[in-house]
């Protein structure tokens, strides 16, 4: 009965370490394609509960553009162990 619980104590510890990482490394992609941009003062948050399409992450972006007007947008990521996956925004982002 113990492995048992170890075992599900594990898997679940692995579960959530993995969704970190993919939100670490999806906010370093998010901040630099906005960067190289102009943008500053850049926000991302993660949609934790959002499970409308499998395989995809949703993210909420604040970010002040080249121009220096707020702009709020959000943007999918498509979750792939041999791709990085390209980013998807709901709105065109305004950063020339």
């Amino acid at each position: 009965m113990n492995e048992i619980a170890i075992f599900l104590l594990f898997s679940i510890i692995i579960s959530f370490l993995s969704q970190y990482l993919h939100y670490k490394r999806h906010k370093q992609r998010i901040t630099n394609y906005l960067s190289l941009r102009g943008a500053t003062n850049i926000v991302v948050s993660n949609r934790w509960n959002n499970y409308a399409k499998k395989y995809t992450r949703t993210y909420d972006v604040e970010y002040i553009n080249h121009e220096g007007l707020y702009c709020r947008n959000s943007c999918k990521i498509k979750l792939s162990i041999l791709s990085r996956g390209e980013i998807h925004w709901k709105y065109p982002t305004r950063l020339w």
